[in-house]
């Protein structure tokens, strides 16, 4: 299956990019910037420009399958989350929806789905981007799963859930 992996230049994005080659499946490394490809063209892995806040119906051409694992990042102003973990997301499921594609996973948040009176303050904005994706996405009608990881670590994977 071919993959296109939105945010693929993120820590989630490289590694899942990695996996993928490794396996049957075709990765497709949606990235920002050209000095991000070199990254991935070592490795044999394709890449395709697109910028969530411009038109990415491109980066879709025979894709079979989407990660959307991007995101503004916390060094960001709150307002960009909006943009990139929102905005960007349901335009990706739009796009997905309209080239046909056959699976749609959503890296969202642990929290994401929880009561909106539980969110602290400081991620709101956080969990109330993430929440409104996830919810379009169940409502798309693609095929699809919701991953709600919580603390990430750098630290080598075991292989089990």
């Amino acid at each position: 299956m071919k993959i296109l992996i939105i945010g693929a230049n993120g820590q989630i994005g490289t590694r899942l990019a990695h996996q993928l080659n490794d396996s049957e499946h075709d990765p497709v490394a949606m990235i920002r910037k050209e000095k991000q490809q070199e990254k991935f063209k070592k490795e044999g892995i394709p890449t395709v420009l697109a910028d969530l806040e411009e038109d990415i119906s491109h980066a879709f051409k025979d894709i079979e399958g989407v990660v959307f694992t991007a995101g503004s990042g916390a060094d960001t102003p709150k307002s960009q989350t909006k943009v990139i973990d929102e905005e960007g997301a349901k335009k990706a499921i739009d796009e997905a929806i309209d080239a046909e594609v056959n699976r749609f996973v959503m890296v969202s948040a642990l929290k994401a789905n929880r009561d909106p009176k539980n969110w602290s303050d400081s991620m709101q904005h956080y969990y109330e981007a993430k929440s409104n994706a996830d919810e379009y996405l169940r409502n798309s009608g693609l095929n699809y799963t919701v991953l709600m990881p919580g603390r990430l670590t750098n630290e080598e994977g075991t292989g089990r859930v």
